[in-house]
């Protein structure tokens, strides 16, 4: 697959109602949903963790790209209209454009969370900040070895 642009893939358009699930955690999809207009609320473990509006913005990729279940629940606040990948899988395989957007999005989301992680650290106070830097090394030594194992995998 050639295409330039997310246009040429003439992806279907899907509507959601105020308060539709358009996303629940813990379930199989296979569809990347992007979003057009309205907005959504975005929980993870029945917390909320953002409202999102910006015409673009991709939910569902995570679970494709790593073969599990949804991570995140995306609920429509106002009526929303989404375009659909189905079958998400093979056309991000298929075609590097997609691909390609969507892996600057989760870029940026990691990138923010770091700017969030170190923003929240500067803020601790000296007796909290040595037990957080405690916990926060132990996970890293754990990440890092499921890091070098999934480089392997991916390369």
């Amino acid at each position: 697959m050639s295409n330039q642009n997310i246009e040429d893939l003439n992806l279907p358009t899907v509507e959601f109602k105020e308060g539709d699930v358009i996303i629940q955690e813990g379930e199989v999809n296979n569809h990347v949903y992007i979003l057009q207009a309205g907005k959504v609320n975005v929980s993870v473990r029945k917390q909320d963790l953002c409202d999102v509006d910006v015409k673009g913005s991709v939910f569902g990729e995570t679970s494709i790209l790593l073969d599990s279940k949804t991570t995140a629940t995306v609920k429509a606040v106002t009526d929303c209209s989404f375009l659909v990948i189905e079958e998400a899988e093979a056309i991000m395989k298929d075609n590097a454009l997609v691909a390609f957007n969507i892996a600057h999005i989760l870029a940026l989301r990691l990138k923010h969370t770091t700017d969030l992680f170190l923003e929240v650290k500067s803020h601790l106070g000296e007796e909290h900040h040595s037990r957080f830097m405690t916990r926060f090394l132990k996970v890293m030594e754990v990440t890092n070895s499921f890091f070098d194992k999934d480089v392997k995998e991916i390369f």
